[in-house]
């Protein structure tokens, strides 16, 4: 049945000694019998009965139950094992005190899956004489019963084990003989293990006593019934450890003296003892436990997860609301002065700014759908909106949820990290060098990004395309809207031959003319200059005559120009086509750390150093042999400490370092570390280079005949200049040496004093700035020189830079507007959603004006939000201070359902339903006092302010908050104390530890 290998458990106070509780222990019981554990205080019997129980955790070994293994048990595996195959009898008795008699015993039977039904109870309690106590209370039973009602409930489960914790310690002598003759008839087809410290009662009862001492078995023995045999004659015999056993009645005859006498030779002494006819046939003695083969268990341990039905739950609960009414009290008046505040807020709200979005949407024909992606954060009780570019991740979500669900499919458009509002890819160096252009509004110089579409694409959309598509990498189809910036402003290129051939913008009269042409883009985000040849133009049907007044210079109109921007700037009419899986690959080059420069300035200064970050990292995301501390003990960074890239810092620090008896610059150590590098390289490897035919080209056919040392020369040359990026005669390349080099400079820059610098931070979000010292304290090794500049700072200040948003490739996300309206409500409600403060707002011709309107309306609302939250957390406190006393108060009783075989999730269930409670009690106070309050500031804004509008609205939506509000609130507050005691091991709990 049970297997214990090598079991070791220690308790840790907070103060004093460890303490070894048990020591390795090994042990193996079988399926049914009286096993007693016997042994003095500390001895580690009671921590024995708990492990094996599962009501603790051992820290070493095994227990084996039925052939499982009980190593990677967790908390619920141990209640499920409970519940299943064990029945626990306290010294305590451990029975709940708010249920009678028959509700303990039906809890147990329940907490397995079954119903409890009143004939199984009364049978139970008939097996125990406590025939007609099943409606009692636990407090009208005496010590006696109380254990029995303990036992009844051990019994009804069925289990295969029972564990008794010291059964008879609380009660007289007369009472523990009756528990013990009930627990001695039920080891005849159960295990029943007893933690004892009666020795007489577990040689009177056990079938195997096992004794421990200081976390250990010092004694191990079993019950044998002997049989005394039939030797020397039918009525006499000669029994080991008990001399001369004379049947009773029986005289000796002269033969029976004769054999004493040659046993007195032997033995020297006699003891007789006259015994009746059983007696005389067997007896009973405790030998040392024998070696015991367990029976296979396979396929056979199977656990029932217990099921807290859900009326005991609630009355569980319930009974929590009896206690500190007056706390009670406050708790739901302060809840409701939130909620009402939530209610009002909310109704003010109610200006419908989805509605307007779909009937804009409508009105203004607009037929693409553009996600953005922004981050809101609180700052000084302001609501701050910050642009984030979109990664992956983000263009998969769309899909799955509203693309999914609406049948669309969004496109990403690749802007390599840009957030720059005038767009992506700058085009303007492709325009002719001998016009003069006027200032406008209507020409932007750029491509908003680019997208990966199929002709079929394409013209599914309505759009016609002129040419073909691309279909190698450094080809690409453009818009309308971008060709007619060339016949605005014509086009140049320089030739092979480096001359300038510049087109006059009557030069494109026809999509054709620009066909076939050359054009270079520019991001400045990434530094890149991406070559395309133009293989189509595609006409995206642009209407540009509303914007005819923003291509002059006059074309001041604000609202207009922030209206084209959006429409050029997120829609397909700024698009760069290019071929399929172009964008993959130039994913593979981005810099996807946080970003600094579109939303702070962040920079390093001293007469030495300077140092400006557009981008950031931590310590962590770095192997530790690519950092270089200047102080070779320092591991961490503190506060207004950095690290910047070993490659800047070797330029702008120029001061002479002395070390290994070499004085110079940095660059100086560098190239004297390489070159020694280089050359150990090359004479460890040049016998591979000849191997593949490198001397016989360089030399000659006699090339293999050098001296060695020519040809390491020679290897080493190779290394610095053709196989400086591609080394085909060896596995390394000059350029991958060099880089080594860095990392043996580590003395060298540990030659550095800590360099103090002037940290000047800007944030343009929050409108924040710090001038502050901070040091330079080491240096990162990079191979990637292209990085714009990467500063690695502390944590903390990592984290607060790290809500500025990670550079991601995708600028918005694009599909073809859907026709139905419901379909547009759906994407308008989308764009307004927010979880964990993201959110993906739409961008089209309407979204500017609509988010003035929407602001407008949510600055007002806004205060008693936050009013209301504020009082929501005080409340939830509150509510959790009244649930953490309510679970103080269970805790024995969470301890011992724990024990019966109760899960974490029971608990909860338990105190979610008092939460429950104190929630609707909330809910339809605030309701009615929401109606109360929304009817008294209506009237107001009508009778005294002369409003026509309703601005406050009151509808089943405000009602459905405020019942999710109110039972969110009391489940989250609830949440954290009941988490603790779900947490403690049942065996702590019932101990009030």
């Amino acid at each position: 049945m049970l297997e214990i290998k090598n079991l070791t458990k220690t308790y840790v106070p907070k103060k004093g000694v460890p303490v070894v509780a048990l020591n390795r222990v090994n042990l193996k019981i079988e399926d049914k019998g009286l096993v007693f554990i016997l042994g003095k205080s500390g001895s580690g019997k009671s921590t024995l009965l708990n492990l094996l129980g599962g009501l603790d955790k051992y820290d070493e070994g095994d227990i084996i139950i039925k052939g499982k293994s009980t190593k990677d048990f967790t908390q619920g595996n141990f209640d499920s094992y409970r519940n299943t195959y064990v029945g626990f009898i306290f010294q305590e008795y451990n029975i709940l005190e708010e249920f009678t008699v028959g509700a303990n015993i039906a809890l147990a039977i329940e907490l397995q899956g079954r119903k409890a039904s009143n004939e199984e109870v009364s049978k139970i309690l008939d097996t125990l004489d406590l025939a007609g106590y099943g409606n009692r209370r636990p407090n009208e039973l005496s010590g006696g019963q109380r254990q029995r009602v303990a036992i009844a409930r051990a019994l009804v489960k069925n289990p295969d084990i029972i564990l008794a914790d010291e059964p008879t310690g609380a009660l007289d002598s007369k009472t523990g003989l009756q528990i013990f003759d009930i627990l001695k008839k039920l080891s005849q087809e159960k295990l029943v293990l007893v933690v004892s410290h009666d020795r007489e009662f577990a040689e009177t009862y056990g079938d195997r006593v096992i004794e421990l001492a200081d976390g250990k078995i010092i004694s191990d023995i079993s019950k044998k019934t002997l049989s005394n045999g039939a030797t020397d004659s039918p009525n006499i015999q000669f029994v080991e450890n008990e001399g001369l056993v004379v049947r009773e009645g029986y005289k000796l005859t002269p033969r029976d003296l004769e054999m004493i006498n040659n046993y007195l030779e032997k033995e020297k002494q006699l003891n007789i003892i006259s015994k009746n006819e059983v007696e005389f046939q067997t007896r009973e003695v405790f030998v040392e436990t024998e070696n015991i083969d367990l029976k296979s268990y396979a396929g056979a341990f199977t656990m029932i997860k217990s099921r807290l039905p859900s009326k005991m739950a609630f009355r569980m609960g319930a009974s929590g609301l009896k206690h500190k009414k007056f706390r009670l009290f406050f708790t739901i008046l302060l809840s409701l002065v939130a909620f009402t505040l939530f209610g009002v807020a909310d109704s003010l709200a109610a200006y419908n700014k989805i509605d307007a979005t779909v009937n804009s949407i409508i009105d203004g024909e607009i037929d693409a759908i553009a996600f953005s992606k922004s981050k809101t954060m609180e700052i000084d009780n302001y609501k701050r909106t910050i642009d984030l570019t979109l990664s992956k991740e983000d263009i998969d979500g769309l899909n799955e949820s509203i693309g999914k669900e609406l049948g669309l499919n969004f496109k990403p458009v690749y802007t390599g990290g840009s957030e720059d509002y005038s767009g992506a890819f700058r085009i303007d160096t492709n325009f002719s060098q001998s016009i003069i252009r006027d200032y406008d509004m209507y020409y932007l110089d750029s491509i908003s990004g680019f997208a990966e579409f199929t002709k079929q694409e394409l013209e599914e959309l309505g759009f016609t395309v002129h040419g073909k598509m691309p279909n190698a990498d450094d080809e690409i189809a453009v818009t309308d809207y971008i060709f007619e910036h060339f016949t605005k402003k014509g086009y140049s290129y320089y030739d092979d031959k480096n001359e300038l051939k510049d087109f006059k913008p009557d030069s494109f009269k026809t999509y054709t003319d620009l066909i076939g042409k050359t054009l270079i883009l520019r991001n400045y985000s990434t530094s890149q200059e991406l070559t395309f040849k133009v293989t189509g133009i595609i006409d995206t049907n642009f209407v540009s005559t509303r914007y005819e007044s923003l291509k002059t210079s006059f074309g001041d109109n604000y609202f207009l120009i922030q209206e084209f921007r959006t429409v050029i700037q997120y829609g397909y009419h700024a698009l760069g086509f290019v071929n399929i899986g172009l964008i993959d690959k130039l994913i593979e080059n981005l810099n996807q750390n946080v970003v600094i420069r579109n939303n702070a300035h962040l920079g390093y200064y001293n007469q030495q150093v300077g140092y400006y970050a557009e981008y950031v990292d931590k310590l962590d995301n770095f192997e530790k042999e690519n950092i270089i501390f200047f102080n070779k003990n320092k591991t961490a960074l503190a506060e207004n400490e950095i690290i910047v890239d070993a490659d800047s810092f070797r330029w702008s620090y120029q001061n002479e370092i002395t070390y290994g008896g070499f004085t110079g610059r940095i660059d100086d150590h560098l190239y004297r570390i390489s070159e020694q590098i280089i050359r150990e390289y090359a004479e460890e490897n040049y016998l591979e280079a000849e191997a593949k035919g490198f001397f016989l080209k360089r030399f000659g056919e006699d090339g293999n005949d050098y001296p060695e040392e020519n040809k390491i020369n020679e290897y080493a040359l190779y290394l610095i200049s053709e196989g400086y990026i591609e080394n085909i005669y060896g596995e390394k390349t000059g350029f991958e040496l060099e880089m080594e080099s860095y990392s043996h400079l580590a003395p060298v820059f540990q030659q550095i004093e800590d360099i103090e610098v002037q940290k000047e931070y800007h944030n343009y979000i929050i409108g924040d700035s710090d001038y502050s010292l901070a040091k330079v304290v080491g240096v990162f090794l990079t191979t990637n020189f292209d990085t714009p500049s990467l500063i690695i700072v502390d944590d903390e200040f990592y984290a607060e830079l790290e809500t500025l948003g990670r550079q991601e490739p995708y600028k918005f996300a694009i599909a073809k507007m859907p026709d139905q309206r419901n379909k547009i409500h759906k994407i308008a409600e989308f764009s307004y959603q927010m979880e964990d403060s993201i959110s993906y707002p739409l961008k089209n011709s309407a979204t500017p004006m609509l988010e003035m309107a929407n602001d407008l309306v949510e600055n007002v609302a806004h205060v008693f939000v936050y009013i209301g939250m504020a009082f929501a957390v005080f409340s939830a406190l509150m509510l959790s201070n009244f649930i953490a006393s309510s679970v103080n108060l269970k805790r024995r009783e969470i301890g011992i359902l724990r024990a019966i075989g109760a899960r974490s999730n029971d608990v909860f269930q338990i105190f979610f339903n008092e939460a429950i409670i104190i929630a609707i009690i909330n809910f339809f106070l605030a309701s009615i006092s929401t109606f109360i309050v929304v009817r008294l500031i209506n009237n107001s804004l009508r009778s005294d302010v002369g409003l026509t509008v309703t601005v406050f609205n009151l509808s089943i939506r405000q009602i459905v908050i405020l019942l999710f509000i109110s039972i969110f609130v009391a489940l989250a507050a609830s949440f954290l104390p009941v988490y603790r005691i779900a947490r403690k091991k049942p065996v702590d709990a019932i101990s009030n530890k």
